[in-house]
């Protein structure tokens, strides 16, 4: 991983080439890009900046202002990606069981008719009684594609939450797949006639309309966060009962990749998990290193201790005269110096 770019960096390298080519190289969409540069105030070039640079003409470059005396280059907000094309971490089994999908013997093949639908399909159809014919056309499709996807050995389920989606799996790994007609969507100008039948205010000028377009939009989403992963639609030169072989090796090769993610977040979790017990291993030394310490010191001192007792009694035996209450005393005194001194033993 290349040393991450500072926002004075970032600045300097956005007016050094175009942001499309920066992204592609920081692994980022150019819209990504373009809003990091806004979230920190970094000003890029305009619209046609390089065409007219290319063309001879010498612009300007907008001033970076500072945020702070720090931030410039303190602040990190970008890193060099190094991330590898999915298909480079593809195992040479996975390639081979995706390149299968291309091969006439596994090619799924969509009839005119069904005579029974897939389980999951049949209770759609059980709650919905207006279907459409696109809608009768989808559940065909679905039912053919998970029956397919059962034979290569997928588990298929209702998703828990979306009564349009259905749950792939293979071991652990999960994602989503749902089919409804695309929708096309764009702004409408309001007419005095939708704000009378509409909830529109005199301040609005736009509405969004969706239009219906006949056409099927199959889409497999991931399973966690439901982002969309690939869509596959309808057209004049590929239908979507075409492109089911497509489906089943997108789905293959996402679950692989899902794969390899869980068990690198295990490895790295299985990682820290050593880290932490070899610091609690080098803790615990370290306190009975200290203990021990503190127990040499502490035995050094009673020997010391002992050692001073014993001398001093013997200093007052010689200057005293010898009685009995001076014999009681020096055997306690003695005693004392004996259970404070650690060479001898009880």
């Amino acid at each position: 991983m290349a040393e991450p770019l500072t926002r004075k960096q970032l600045y300097e390298l956005v007016w050094q080439k175009p942001i499309s080519q920066i992204a592609k190289e920081y692994g980022l969409s150019d819209r990504g890009l373009g809003k990091l540069c806004e979230r920190n105030n970094i000003p890029v070039p305009s619209r046609g900046y390089w065409a007219r640079v290319k063309a001879g003409q010498k612009i300007k470059k907008i001033l970076l202002k500072a945020i702070n005396s720090t931030s410039d280059n303190e602040k990190v907000i970008l890193s060099k990606s190094n991330k590898k094309d999915d298909n480079d971490i593809l195992s040479d089994e996975i390639k081979a069981i995706i390149a299968n999908e291309e091969l006439p013997e596994f090619q799924i093949i969509v009839p005119k008719s069904l005579s029974k639908h897939h389980p999951i399909i049949s209770k759609w159809n059980e709650t919905n009684k207006n279907k459409t014919k696109l809608d009768m056309r989808a559940g065909k499709i679905l039912t053919v594609l998970l029956i397919a996807l059962e034979k290569r050995g997928f588990k298929v389920e209702q998703h828990e939450k979306y009564t349009d989606r259905i749950i792939i799996a293979l071991e652990e790994e999960k994602l989503c797949i749902s089919i409804r007609e695309k929708l096309k969507r764009y702004k409408k100008e309001i007419t005095e006639k939708d704000r009378k039948e509409g909830y529109y205010s005199n301040y609005e000028k736009w509405r969004t309309v969706d239009e219906k377009t006949g056409k099927l939009l199959l889409c497999i989403y991931t399973y966690g966060y439901g982002i969309v992963y690939r869509e596959f639609l309808d057209s004049e030169k590929q239908t979507i009962e075409k492109m089911l072989n497509k489906v089943v090796a997108h789905i293959i090769k996402k679950l692989y990749l899902e794969k390899l993610n869980r068990l690198k977040w295990e490895d790295w979790r299985k990682e820290r998990e050593l880290e932490r017990l070899e610091q609690q291993r080098q803790q615990e030394l370290n306190e009975l290193k200290i203990l021990k310490r503190k127990e040499l010191i502490e035995q050094s001192d009673n020997w010391i201790k002992a050692n001073n007792i014993r001398a001093y009694v013997q200093a007052v035996v010689a200057a005293k005269t010898h009685s009995e209450e001076l014999t009681k005393w020096s055997k306690w005194a003695l005693q004392y110096a004996n259970e404070l001194d650690p060479i001898i033993e009880e």
